[in-house]
């Protein structure tokens, strides 16, 4: 454990976190701390000295409690002490009445402190992976709390205080031994997110229902026989996971979840499908590896949006034949079924990029492969192949091409027509042929292993010299000088993102107002007006019993932005809530359901929407927002599918600080849920996709600068492969913060040259390191990205990226 450690000395570690609080965070006042894998065994006191301090991270060390001192630390909003040894926390937190997230998972706790009421401010609290049986008595007085995380404790029954935490929106409680659901649970009515995973439940309760607002339900791993008919109930819900219990049917009303997007049978019992599947008209990834499912039924073909089927481990003796109607598949899995034959119709499937048929019986594939030009994953291991067709030189972005254990003796030449890179090693990385009779020297040529068996194949086909080692360092050069990565656009209209220090997304400060666009005579004519009347409104909705709570609540995130200096007033945000607040009051004004809104608080409303209107023009923000609200032209069909591509992208960066500041990244959340409300739905998709593209620029930029790094190091000639790929990231504003950045962009703009090969070599392994996270996000959330640029034409960029990350496809 000690060599994951930054210092393994503990005393040494304990020293250097001390100058960290003392030089770096006291002395200029910073706002943030992160001392994680310092190998800390205790936390010097002095760290109750940084009264200013928002977000500390203690990450990764030995702590087995914390000093009252944190206590002291009166502005903290977000402390993280993940995988650590704690035992207790109780005097700590008493003072931190602040405090909006608190991070606990991977200790050593048996209770929760009862001093966690005092966080009166608390909204995420994760005590994943303790020793906890239940929750203190009064957990009931979490009043704010909206995220709770006990998965992988010791409950065994639901506790009662969770009933009462009105304000939950996410409950995971996976692997606990929950057998019941006690009835007080039921009065959750805006709880979102459920994961009950792993517990050993057989039924849901009567009362299940009642979960209205339900829109992602785990139940996977219990001992459920039938789908819950409470669950049918659940019009809201858009993710559901059934996996590994114990179904043997569905009944045909499942085609009531009109609103479901994701369904995953997978390890049940289930011999068929219902033609109710088939009128989910919103279902975009449906699993049901290890079933008994021989065929699917005709109507299949009404699914127009489904782009992934897993049917791995069924019995399927033909590739069902309603699947080359679904013209929208991007993945399809058939391993381990009884498959002779792959029919020539595959090539109908214009948009596939991932086809696995490993395990099955085929023993050719059809010349009609080859018109799979988005294909980049094709696995037939353990198959009868005796030969492979020369239309697979055709796969131009092919990157993983897996035909082990069949009984191929010879390629075809056409086949050296395929480009593979050796940017980002993977286990499914190459042409992978082991297990084949081959000929020599393709034979010996695959005894090599990767990367240089693929690189000599292809060597080989194209009549060229081989390489005892793959790619001499000439011809890796010229390989990498033609793979650089395709350009990432600027950041567009609404709230920028950057890189901070430690390589984590967060919102970019405002530019300087200028007069370049901006009326700025009328801005400061009207900008006091607006707090004033902002104020008003705040205060009168906060007055008695008013129960219009989300327009009180943007209000509130209007005047953060709104009373500012007007030289720091971030326009692009500033428009965001203001069409977030128009929404709101529009709903407030048209909801029968709740009281009418007093005259006067009606009259300040649209007074405030009024001057707003006013104020935004006077932005060239404003003026350019509006321009793209005109020309923004979408089908309510198409804005709802891109809705659901958004919110899943969004959904993906909750609960990733390391990624993403967890601030900036509910903000995209929070702007996704909108798409296609208001009176002007225009206006929320224009926001939307504003952020989205803003935030996506600033991570995939990231990645790729992973990308590069990491190749460098690889490749053994650092020199060559950052002049060569890494200058093309130089301009992109939201890196320039970032530390890693800083230095990759200094090695590419003075030189390599006057740097040893040695100690070259070793700067940019610990820059890969340093952005390894970031690369790993972005590949692993690769499915939601895609589909946000087939939904969306502003982001169409993305899916080259991808393509680049995933195969830097160039020519030679």
């Amino acid at each position: 454990m000690a060599d994951t450690y930054k210092f393994s000395d503990p005393e040494n570690a304990y020293k250097m976190a001390r100058r960290a609080i003392l030089n770096n965070a006291l002395r200029r006042g910073q706002k943030s701390l992160d001392l994680t894998d310092y190998g800390l065994e205790r936390l010097p006191p002095e760290i109750g000295l940084l009264k200013k301090l928002v977000a500390l991270k203690l990450d990764g060390n030995m702590l087995e409690d914390l000093p009252d001192e944190v206590g002291e630390m009166v502005s903290l909003k977000s402390l993280s002490v993940r995988n650590n040894d704690l035992f207790s926390i109780t005097s700590a937190v008493k003072g931190l009445t602040a405090l909006e997230e608190l991070f606990l998972d991977n200790n050593s706790l048996d209770a929760v402190p009862e001093e966690l009421v005092h966080c009166r401010n608390l909204g995420l609290l994760n005590l994943e992976g303790n020793k906890l049986e239940s929750l203190p008595k009064n957990a009931n007085d979490w009043i704010s709390l909206k995220s709770l995380n006990l998965n992988n404790n010791r409950l065994g029954i639901m506790p009662n205080q969770i009933g009462a935490l009105h304000t939950l929106k996410e409950l995971r409680v996976r692997n606990n031994a929950i057998r019941d659901i006690p009835e007080v649970f039921f009065n959750l009515q805006e709880l979102e997110l459920l994961d009950l995973s792993s517990n050993g439940l057989r039924s849901l309760g009567n009362s299940f229902s009642r979960l209205s607002s339900l829109k992602k339900l785990y139940l996977a791993k219990n001992e459920f026989r039938d789908l819950p008919n409470q669950i049918l109930q659940l019009k809201n819900l858009e993710i559901l996971d059934l996996s590994e219990n114990e179904i043997r049917s569905l009944p045909e009303k499942i085609s009531d979840l009109t609103e479901l997007a994701s369904l995953n049978l997978s390890n049940n019992e289930i011999s068929e499908l219902p033609d109710g599947v088939s009128y989910l008209n919103r279902l975009g990834s449906l699993s049901c590896a290890q079933n008994n499912i021989d065929d699917l039924p005709s109507s299949f073909r009404n699914l127009r949006w489904l782009w992934y089927l897993d049917l791995t481990a069924n019995r399927l003796i033909d590739v069902p034949e309603v699947v080359f109607d679904l013209g929208s598949l991007l993945s399809i899995q058939l391993d381990d079924n009884l498959i002779l034959e792959i029919p020539n119709k595959i090539g109908n499937l214009s948009k596939l990029q991932t086809l696995t048929l490993d395990d099955n019986g085929i023993g050719s594939i059809p010349d009609e492969i080859g018109r799979l030009k988005n294909l980049q994953i094709l696995s037939l291991n353990d198959n009868a192949l005796k030969s492979l067709p020369e239309s697979l030189g055709k796969l131009e972005k092919i990157w993983s091409l897996q035909v082990k254990n069949n009984s191929v003796r010879d390629l075809p030449v056409a086949l050296g027509e395929l480009r593979f890179q050796p940017y980002l090693s993977t286990t499914a990385w190459g042409f992978e042929l082991s297990g084949n009779p081959l000929i020599s020297p393709i034979s010996d040529i695959v005894r090599m292993g990767q990367p240089a068996a693929t690189w000599n194949i292809l060597r080989y086909l194209r009549g060229q010299p081989l390489e005892d080692i793959g790619l001499d360092r000439q011809n890796l050069g010229k390989s990498i000088s033609n793979g650089r990565p395709p350009e990432i656009p600027n950041q567009a209209n609404g709230p920028h993102f950057e890189l901070d220090e430690n390589n984590v997304i967060t919102f970019a400060p405002p530019e300087s107002l200028d007069a370049s666009g901006n009326n700025i005579g009328r801005l400061k004519r009207l900008h006091p007006t607006l707090m004033k009347i902002g104020s008003e409104l705040s205060q009168a909705l906060g007055r008695g019993n008013i129960p219009h709570g989300l327009l009180r609540d943007r209000i509130d995130a209007y005047r953060r932005i709104i009373d500012r200096d007007l030289d720091i007033i971030d326009f692009g945000q500033l428009y965001v809530e203001g069409v977030r607040l128009s929404n709101a009051a529009r709903a407030a004004f048209n909801d029968v359901e709740l009281p009418t809104l007093p005259p006067d608080i009606r009259e300040l409303a649209e007074t405030l929407l009024q001057l707003h209107g006013t104020f935004i023009l006077s932005t060239s923000e404003g003026i350019e927002s509006v321009s793209l609200e005109e020309r923004y032209r979408r089908t309510p069909q198409e804005e709802q599918e891109y809705k659901v591509a958004a919110e899943d992208f969004a959904d993906q960066l909750q609960n990733n600080p390391a990624i993403i500041d967890p601030v900036a990244a509910k903000y995209v959340q929070d702007v996704s849920s909108e798409i296609g409300r208001g009176e002007n739905i225009e206006r929320s998709g224009v926001i939307a996709t504003g952020t989205i593209k803003n935030v996506t620029v600033t991570l995939t930029a990231a990645a790729s600068l992973g990308a590069v790094t990491m190749a460098a190091v690889s490749s053994g000639s650092p020199i060559l492969m950052l002049g060569a790929t890494a200058s093309s990231l130089i301009g992109i504003e939201g890196l320039k913060k970032s530390k890693a950045f800083t230095t990759v962009a200094g090695l590419v703009t003075k030189g390599l040259d006057a740097v040893s090969e040695s100690d070259s070599a070793e700067v940019v392994r610990h820059l890969s390191l340093k952005l390894a996270p970031q690369l790993r996000f972005v590949r692993r959330i690769e499915p939601k990205l895609r589909k946000l640029a087939i939904e969306k034409d502003e982001l169409r960029w993305v899916s080259d990226l991808m393509d680049w990350l995933s195969t830097n496809d160039k020519e030679q």
